[in-house]
């Protein structure tokens, strides 16, 4: 933009100095070399001579240079305003597009740092629960504190993360145990994970609300769905039919977190995962 600005203002001056050079040219010729020219030129300069404003006529006669100049100008100008727009928009473009690739940096930022503390709490996390060894239907009763009997030998276990999450479903594989039963008693189970679960929730959510692409928003949901083991898998299977994880779900089945999933479930009653397996939309498994 600079070298069009300073070639304008060449183009002007030029102009300026030839138009100056033919007045003082033709006025020199005139007044200077009379003797040259044809006898009606000399009558002519005997005319200006007794009335001066006779020049200014003559020198109306070289108003076609500086008109010339004038266009000249202004198409210049109007060549600059052309290239002004297109250098903003260019740069207004630079500057959203580098707009983007901050906010997009930043949002992977928040993602992957949401995604340690995930991690962090699960490994944190301690299961409290009591066991019944004798029978595990009445089992899953006493880890809830649902139901209490005389004569049950109770062993207190303080299990973290997965490990504990894993005992806590695998004490609930029982067979032929109702599916609302089961739900109600997980529920319960499950409270000492309520934080990864609602974590988990509000990552899905983060990556739902930003309004990437299709496409995009799945990539980047595979950055949580890849850290989940097939006991959180199974976990998160369980808690999005209950009451309290049921917010989860629609997420689960967008992002097709269960994709990995058995179809006959890892620790639970194979029946109930098939029962809870009809419960999800299709998509939730979706590769």
């Amino acid at each position: 933009m600079g070298k069009f600005l300073e070639g304008l203002l060449l183009f002007i001056a030029a102009s300026l100095a030839i138009a100056a050079l033919c007045i003082l040219v033709g006025y020199g010729a005139l007044l200077v070399l009379p003797a040259f020219y044809h006898k009606m030129w000399a009558s002519t300069i005997r005319q200006m001579s007794d009335n001066f404003a006779v020049f200014g006529q003559f020198g109306d006669s070289f108003g076609v240079v500086t008109a010339i100049a004038t266009v000249g100008a202004l198409l210049m100008l109007y060549r600059a305003y052309l290239l002004q727009k297109d250098e903003l928009r260019n740069l207004r473009a630079a500057s959203e597009k580098q707009t983007a690739a901050s906010e997009r940096q930043a949002f992977e930022s928040i993602l992957f740092s949401m995604c340690r503390l995930y991690s962090d709490i699960l490994s944190q996390t301690v299961a409290h629960y009591t066991v019944q060894e004798e029978n595990p239907a009445y089992g899953i009763m006493t880890i809830t504190g649902v139901r209490e009997q005389e004569r049950y030998i109770d062993v207190t276990r303080k299990v973290s993360g997965r490990e504990g999450m894993a005992t806590l479903i695998k004490y609930a594989n029982v067979s032929g145990i109702k599916l609302r039963f089961f739900l109600d008693n997980m529920m319960h189970a499950f409270s000492p994970y309520e934080g990864c679960f609602r974590l988990l929730h509000r990552i899905l959510k983060f990556i739902d609300t930003q309004g990437l692409p299709e496409k995009e928003a799945q990539e980047y949901a595979r950055i949580p769905r890849a850290m989940l083991s097939n006991i959180e898998l199974e976990a998160i299977f369980i808690n999005c039919q209950t009451e309290r994880g049921k917010g989860m779900k629609k997420y689960v089945e967008k992002f097709s977190i269960l994709n990995n999933y058995p179809l006959n479930g890892i620790n639970i009653d194979a029946d109930i995962a098939r029962e809870l397996r009809g419960r999800y939309d299709n998509s939730a498994f979706d590769k």
